[in-house]
Order: structure tokens, then C-alpha cells, then sequence
């Protein structure tokens, strides 16, 4: 049997920004800067709430994605298997979203969710994860 060689998945900004969900902190400031500009009349508390949701947002959200986006352009691609789905409490139209769970070769676990549990892999399917070379936290492939 022979070792197969993985292949890293051309580095995509957009979609790390869509999977790392910083694009509804982007979208809020947006809005933002729009209704300040652009629509005259718009009462401040809105103005405030737009820019300070979406700066809460940001602050939030900005861990995550720089470790997305530095496991996609460089970080280290290993194999890892399914170990599981967790229930989740949150639901979509009628079904409750799962978390999928996975442990890569070197023994590091990780986690990606919530999502449909038949968008998921099945449990013990072998998956690429990326791992980000500062904090070692992985992310699959599928997601960046």
C-alpha cells in the first residue's frame, strides 16, 4: 500500500471569511457606514447599535478566523477520522444540528459545527484537517 500525498486546496479569502462567519460582523459595519453616509435622517441609536454590533461581532470573531486563514495558507495538512456527532440544541427545519468531531494523526482533537447531520461525513470516515501553525488548532478542509 502505498502513502498518498495530500494535495493543500488553493487558498480561497472569501471562503475562510464565510466559514469563520466574520462576514455578518463585515455585513453589520457595512450597514453601518451606509445608513451614516448615505441615508440622512438615520436616528443614532441605530448608527450605534450597527457599529457596535458589528465591532462586537468582530472582536469575537477575529480569533477564529486568523487561525482559519493561517492554517489554510500554510499550515501543516494531516489525515484525520470522524470520531463522532455531537447533538447540538440548536435545529433547522426540523432537524437538530450536529457537531462534527474528528482526532488527526497526531492525536490533536478537533470540531466543526453546528451544521445538518447529513451534510456531515460519516463516523469513521478519514477527512484532511489543516492545522494552524501558532495556536495548533485544526480545521477540516471542507470548511476552508
Amino acid at each position: 500500500m502505498t502513502a498518498r500525498a495530500f494535495v493543500r486546496r488553493p487558498f480561497n479569502p472569501l471562503r475562510v471569511l464565510w466559514h469563520s462567519r466574520m462576514w455578518i460582523a463585515l455585513a453589520l459595519l457595512t450597514l453601518a457606514c451606509l445608513m451614516t453616509f448615505w441615508a440622512a435622517g438615520t436616528p443614532l441609536y441605530a448608527r450605534v447599535i450597527l457599529f457596535g454590533g458589528g465591532a462586537i461581532m468582530a472582536g469575537l470573531r477575529w480569533r477564529d478566523t486568523a487561525s482559519m486563514w493561517r492554517a489554510a495558507r500554510g499550515g501543516e495538512v494531516r489525515q484525520a477520522v470522524v470520531t463522532g456527532h455531537e447533538v447540538t440544541r440548536w435545529h433547522s427545519d426540523g432537524f437538530f444540528l450536529r457537531r462534527l468531531t474528528w482526532q488527526d494523526a497526531v492525536g490533536a482533537r478537533g470540531q466543526w459545527g453546528p451544521a445538518r447531520g447529513d451534510t456531515l461525513p460519516g463516523k469513521g470516515t478519514r477527512i484532511i484537517v489543516y492545522a494552524d501553525p501558532v495556536s495548533g488548532r485544526t480545521w477540516w478542509e471542507d470548511r476552508l
